[in-house]
């Protein structure tokens, strides 16, 4: 299981074919998501492309997992994305009040239910079967 981690690396996707030929019976990474809610907030400038250390942050399209599992014979996955860590006030867990920490909590479970699966997060598990 990898979380957040891919991205750092040059070619993300030879690490997925990596972690698929020397596990067992499955793995998992948890990596951003190029969902049309963060090519928005890209534009907006509310988020960036590059993290502050300088490097791209590769976002993964669920479609294109699909498609990578296919090309690699397997046909049993599991994609989960969500809405999560917008705010950087949101993420340092600083609120001004507990009432601010619910009302943003609240807003965050509204925005997973309605509209998650175009959310910034997602979570990949293979299972790929005993070798």
């Amino acid at each position: 299981y990898v979380r957040a981690g891919l991205h750092h690396l040059t070619h993300p996707i030879k690490a997925i074919y990596e972690m698929e030929r020397i596990s067992k019976t499955g793995f998992g990474f948890q990596e951003a998501h190029d969902s049309p809610l963060m090519r928005l907030l890209v534009r907006l400038r509310y988020t960036s492309q590059i993290e502050p250390a300088g490097n791209y942050i590769y976002r993964f399209q669920r479609r294109e997992l699909e498609k990578l599992m296919l090309a690699m014979g397997i046909d049993t996955f599991v994609i989960k994305t969500w809405i999560g860590q917008i705010s950087p006030k949101y993420r340092a867990g600083r609120f001004s009040s507990h009432i601010e920490s619910i009302i943003i909590k609240a807003i965050y479970r509204s925005l997973n239910i309605l509209l998650g699966r175009w959310g910034n997060n997602f979570l990949f598990w293979s299972f790929t079967g005993n070798k």
